[in-house]
C-alpha cells in the first residue's frame, strides 16, 4: 500500500512536471514569431494561461511531496486539502489547454506560410502541429493522474476509518475486560 502511495504521489509530481515542461516548450517554438501576427498573439495569451496553471499545478504537487502525502500512513486535514487542490488542478490544467491549445492549431496553419517556413526555420525545425497534439496527449495523463490519486484517496479514508473503528473497539473491549 505504502508502495502504491509513494508511486501515485511521486507520479503526479511526475505529471505536474512535464506539464510545465510543455508549456515552456509550447511558446518556445514562436518566440520569434512576432511576424505572425494574430496566431503570435493568440498563442502568447493561451501560454501565459497555461503556464499559470502548470506552475500552480507543479507548485501544489511539490506541496503535497512536503507535507509527506506521498508516505504518511494516515491522511491529515492538510493532505486533504492539498490532494483536492492538486486534483482539481490537475482536472483544471487539463481542461484549460484542451480548451485552448486545438484552436491554435487551425490558426497556425492559416499563417501567411512565407513567415511560417522563416520561423521554423530560425527554430530548425520543420512546420509541424505537434506541439498540439501533445497538449491533448498531456490533458489526457493529467485526467487520469487526477482520476487515480481520486481513487487512491477515497480507498485510503475507506481504510483509515476501518482502521479507527477496529481501534475504538478494542479499546472499549480493554476497557470492559478490566472493569
Amino acid at each position: 500500500m505504502k508502495l502504491f502511495q509513494k508511486i501515485i504521489f511521486i507520479g503526479g509530481l511526475i505529471v505536474a512536471s512535464i506539464y510545465f515542461i510543455y508549456t515552456l516548450s509550447f511558446s518556445s517554438g514562436w518566440a520569434l514569431g512576432e511576424p505572425l501576427g494574430e496566431f503570435y498573439t493568440e498563442a502568447q495569451v493561451v501560454n501565459k494561461l497555461i503556464f499559470k496553471w502548470a506552475l500552480w499545478t507543479l507548485i501544489l504537487a511539490g506541496l503535497n511531496i512536503i507535507f509527506h502525502t506521498h508516505k504518511n500512513r494516515n491522511f491529515y486535514f492538510m493532505n486533504y486539502i492539498l490532494i483536492l487542490l492538486f486534483s482539481a488542478s490537475l482536472i483544471g490544467s487539463g481542461i484549460v489547454t484542451m480548451d485552448k491549445v486545438p484552436p491554435l492549431e487551425s490558426s497556425y496553419l492559416a499563417t501567411n506560410q512565407a513567415f511560417l517556413t522563416l520561423i521554423t526555420a530560425i527554430n530548425y525545425s520543420k512546420i509541424s502541429t505537434r506541439i498540439f497534439d501533445y497538449g491533448t496527449y498531456v490533458s489526457i495523463l493529467m485526467f487520469v493522474q487526477a482520476g487515480v490519486i481520486i481513487i487512491f484517496t477515497i480507498f485510503k479514508t475507506i481504510l483509515q476509518i476501518k482502521r479507527a473503528k477496529i481501534k475504538k473497539l478494542r479499546r472499549m473491549g480493554n476497557a470492559h475486560g478490566n472493569i
